[in-house]
C-alpha cells in the first residue's frame, strides 16, 4: 500500500503536517468514492485523467471540493515522470476552474449557491445572543450536570461564531494551540513560522498564525483579539474546555480539531440552526459584503486580520446582496 503522506512529504518537505494529513485525505477519500475503498497499491488510478475529471464534474458541486482535490493530486504526482502527462492535465483543468472561479467572484453577483445558504448577519448575530441566552441559563459554577457535550458544544459554538463574525479567518483555528506568553516566546523559530498559536495573558490575547493559505504572500501575522464578546466568550470556554492546551475540539475525542473536521463542524451549526451550508468562506463574504462603505481605515484593518489584501477583499468577497436573500 502507498503511504500518501510519506509520498506528499517526499515531494513537498516544507509543507506543515496538517497541510500534508489535509492532502493525503483528500486522495483517499476520492479513491473511496470512485472504488469503495480507501487504500490503493498505486498510483496507476490516477491515470486516466479523463476518467478522474468526468467523476470530479459529476459527483461534487463544490468548486473548493474539487479544487483541493486536484491540489492534492497534483502535489501526489508532483516527480512522478510516468504519469507527468496526467499530472499536466490535472493541473490544466484546476487552472481553467480558477480563472472560471475567479471571474465569477469579480463581478460580485452571487453564484446560486451562494443566494441558497446567504444569511443575513444581523440574523447571525440574532443566533448568537440566543447562544448566549441559552448558556446563561445552566449553572456554570456547578461542575456536575454542566460539563455534558451538548453544553459544551453549545458554548463552543458560541465562541467560534462569534469569533467568525468579528475576524473572518477561513478555517485557520483548527490546530490552533492555546499558550501563556511565558511559553510563547520559548518557541522556536521553526514552530512561529509553521504553527498557529492563541497567547492568553491576564490582561491581553493575540492571534498569531503562520499556517493559512496565503501565508506564502503574507507572511505570518500577529493581531490582538480586542472585542469584549470575543473575548469573554473565549475565557468561558477556555475555562470549562477538557483539553484547554488546543482552541477547538472534536468533543467525542477531546482532540483539537484539524481543518477537514473545522470544515464540517461549521456547517453543522450553521445547518442545525438555518437550515443552510454557510462555511467559514462564505461567511467571510457575508461579513464584507455587510462591512462594505464603512470606513477605509476599518477595511484595510479587517483585510489584514483576514490574511489578504484590501484589492482581495473588494473583488473576491463583496458581493451585491441580492433581494431575494434580504
Amino acid at each position: 500500500m502507498i503511504n500518501l503522506k510519506e509520498l506528499i512529504k517526499q515531494n513537498r518537505s516544507s509543507l506543515s503536517a496538517s497541510s500534508i494529513k489535509t492532502y493525503s485525505d483528500n486522495v483517499y477519500k476520492l479513491h473511496q468514492k470512485m472504488y469503495g475503498q480507501k487504500e490503493f497499491e498505486d498510483l496507476q488510478w490516477l491515470k486516466p485523467y479523463d476518467t478522474v475529471i468526468k467523476f470530479l464534474e459529476q459527483n461534487y458541486k463544490s468548486y473548493l471540493s474539487v479544487r483541493n482535490i486536484l491540489n492534492a493530486m497534483i502535489i501526489v504526482l508532483i516527480d512522478n515522470k510516468e504519469l507527468e502527462n496526467s499530472k499536466i492535465s490535472y493541473q490544466n483543468f484546476r487552472d481553467d476552474m480558477n480563472d472560471r472561479y475567479q471571474k465569477a467572484q469579480e463581478d460580485g453577483v452571487m453564484t446560486d449557491k451562494e443566494q441558497t445558504n446567504w444569511v443575513q448577519l444581523d440574523e447571525i448575530d440574532a443566533f448568537i445572543a440566543e447562544m448566549n441566552n441559552n448558556i446563561k441559563k445552566l449553572d456554570l459554577k456547578l461542575k456536575t450536570g454542566f460539563i455534558n457535550v451538548a453544553n459544551l458544544q453549545l458554548i463552543q459554538d458560541l465562541f467560534l461564531v462569534k469569533f467568525h463574525t468579528i475576524y473572518p479567518l477561513r478555517n485557520d483555528l483548527a490546530d490552533t494551540a492555546v499558550v501563556t506568553k511565558k511559553e510563547y516566546n520559548k518557541l522556536s523559530a521553526e514552530d512561529l513560522q509553521n504553527g498557529n498559536y492563541i497567547i492568553v495573558s491576564p490582561n491581553k490575547v493575540t492571534l498569531h498564525i503562520a499556517n493559512y493559505k496565503t501565508k506564502n504572500v503574507y507572511g505570518s501575522r500577529s493581531f490582538t483579539v480586542d472585542d469584549k464578546h470575543v473575548l469573554k466568550y473565549l475565557r468561558l470556554w477556555l475555562r470549562v474546555s477538557p483539553n484547554p492546551k488546543w482552541l477547538l475540539l472534536n468533543l467525542r475525542t477531546d482532540e483539537p480539531l484539524n481543518r477537514m473536521q473545522l470544515t464540517q463542524y461549521f456547517l453543522r451549526i450553521f445547518q442545525d440552526k438555518f437550515g443552510k451550508k454557510v462555511s467559514t468562506t462564505l461567511l467571510r463574504k457575508i461579513v464584507v459584503s455587510t462591512k462594505h462603505g464603512q470606513n477605509i481605515r476599518d477595511l484595510d484593518e479587517l483585510a489584514f486580520k483576514m490574511c489578504h489584501s484590501r484589492a482581495t477583499q473588494a473583488s473576491v468577497y463583496n458581493k451585491i446582496i441580492s433581494p431575494s436573500v434580504q
